[in-house]
């Protein structure tokens, strides 16, 4: 059925000489794969001997991670790689801790890109191809877009396009599209190209992700946030610091707030030490269209099914209803996903504008002290506001 799907797909956005040209040079990629890979796979066996009789000493068995990826016309197989990390206790922190779950010979094997040597059996087997768009996780098949699915129209591959052009560095949106571009030009000078790029960055050591959390959210994640309008939201990352500490430090933003003045070295510590927290939410407001940030908001936990919420926006934003937006949105995504049960918060009781949009979205009074006005927000309250539509409306939202 989903080859079905993809086939429709490359009927309405490839045209016929397109299609003709990719089937060719998958088939001939594939006879290279095969010859090449197979003399890459002796030409490797000692490498690959030494690789795994450490992983046996140093960090036991297994030797081998084998994981099922969506591969070519959408069909799953098992991906293989050598064991970089510990196994995690607790499923629910997997993927939040990877730090602490990546082993020391993990990390100089992911540096050199040799945990990928596994793969040359998947490009012999037929699975793989030595390039092609990087093959992830099958649960992620319903979260793309229907031209983003050509980049099952081919093998995929140990290193890809968007790899040399970002080394996973790229965001989902630009990552993924890259990957169509290399299906629709793929051709074997193409190929040879990226190869050389995989091996210069691999030698240099340049543009590498050791910590795969360090390249955002997973798809599924970054998809499933709520919108409204032009707005939605994303999971808060390195790159944004330094819009996050020149925002803080500005006096519009503490006219009504606690924040004290901040400088990037601590707020890159602070970074490091609270994405450990699996409980904790550090967002970042987005202009889905433009892709510009408007403002950051989060949830810090504080006791079960409660937390806390924070929001500031672009100073130079005020008035354009994006705080309220992003107010809703957070509440939306914290009662339907993340299935809290309260929400609160603490205001400046002189922000009259802020206090006003809290009390239309259903939050209520429970204490007033020191010029401050804590409110919470129950599910109940939520729903029965969501209800009565005064929850899902953008608010004359402007974000230009």
């Amino acid at each position: 059925m989903t080859s079905s799907v993809l086939d429709r797909i490359e009927r309405n956005r490839l045209t016929t000489s397109e299609r003709s040209r990719i089937r060719r040079v998958t088939t001939t990629k594939r006879v290279v794969d095969a010859v090449l890979g197979g003399v890459l796979m002796l030409l490797a066996t000692p490498v690959f001997l030494v690789v795994a009789a450490a992983i046996l000493l140093c960090d036991g068995r297994p030797v081998l991670f084998s994981q099922p990826r969506l591969g070519y016309r959408d069909r799953p197989f098992t991906l293989h790689k050598f064991r970089t990390m510990r196994a995690s206790a607790d499923a629910r922190i997997a993927g939040r801790d990877d730090r602490q779950r990546l082993t020391a010979l993990g990390r100089f094997l992911r540096t050199t890109s040799l945990d990928e040597l596994p793969q040359l059996l998947n490009v012999v087997r037929g699975e793989m191809s030595l390039v092609g768009p990087r093959p992830l996780f099958t649960r992620y098949l319903p979260y793309y877009r229907d031209d983003e699915r050509l980049r099952h129209a081919v093998r995929p591959g140990i290193t890809g396009l968007a790899q040399v052009s970002g080394r996973n560095h790229l965001g989902w949106d630009e990552r993924l599209q890259t990957d169509v571009e290399y299906v629709v030009r793929a051709s074997l000078r193409t190929d040879m190209r990226i190869l050389w790029r995989t091996v210069v960055g691999i030698v240099r050591r340049r543009d590498v992700v050791v910590i795969p959390g360090d390249q955002g959210e997973p798809l599924d994640t970054e998809r499933s946030y709520p919108s409204l309008g032009a707005v939605t939201l994303r999971r808060l990352r390195g790159s944004d610091l330094e819009q996050r500490v020149h925002w803080m430090n500005d006096p519009r933003t503490r006219q009504h707030t606690q924040i004290t003045p901040v400088t990037l070295a601590a707020t890159q510590e602070w970074f490091t030490r609270v994405r450990q927290d699996p409980d904790r939410h550090d967002l970042v407001v987005i202009d889905k269209a433009g892709g510009g940030t408007l403002g950051m908001a989060g949830l810090i936990p504080r006791t079960a099914g409660e937390a806390e919420f924070y929001v500031f926006v672009d100073p130079e934003r005020y008035g354009r209803g994006i705080g309220r937006t992003a107010t809703q949105l957070v509440c939306r995504w914290a009662f339907e996903r993340l299935s809290l049960e309260s929400i609160l918060l603490t205001v400046h009781q002189d922000n009259d504008a802020a206090c006003r949009i809290y009390a239309s979205l259903g939050f209520r009074d429970v204490a007033r002290a020191d010029g401050r006005r804590s409110m919470t927000l129950s599910r109940a309250d939520f729903l029965a506001a969501q209800a009565a539509g005064s929850t899902t409306r953008p608010a004359g939202v402007v974000v230009r």
